[in-house]
C-alpha cells in the first residue's frame, strides 16, 4: 500500500516566506513553492497530533501534492525555522 504523503510548512514559515517575496527586488510576478524539508504521511501527523488514522486511500500518487521549493530557497534565501513538523512539535509550536 502506498502511503498519502502531506506536505507541511509552519504558519511561521509561511509569514517568513510571503516577507522575503514582498522585500525581493524582482520577485512580481513570480511563482515560489513554500513548504517544510519533509512530508510526512497522514498517518504520521494523525499519530502526532492525537488525532484519529484516515480510513485506507487505495491507491495514491506518492508525488502528488509534492512541491518543489528549489527557486524560493536559490533566489531568496529560504529555509525554513522548523524544518519539519516533528521540530514544530519538539519546538512546542504546534
Amino acid at each position: 500500500m502506498v502511503l498519502l504523503r502531506i506536505q507541511t510548512v509552519h504558519h511561521a514559515d509561511v509569514a517568513r516566506g510571503l516577507r522575503l517575496a514582498l522585500e525581493a527586488g524582482g520577485a512580481d510576478g513570480r511563482i515560489y513553492n513554500l513548504a517544510d524539508d519533509a512530508a510526512l504521511t497522514a498517518w504520521e501527523l494523525c499519530a502526532l497530533t492525537g488525532q484519529p488514522a484516515p480510513a485506507g486511500m487505495g491507491e495514491v500518487d506518492p508525488w502528488e501534492g509534492i512541491v518543489d521549493t528549489r527557486r524560493i530557497r536559490e533566489e531568496l534565501g529560504f529555509r525554513p525555522t522548523y524544518p519539519t513538523v516533528y521540530a514544530a512539535h519538539a519546538a512546542e509550536a504546534m
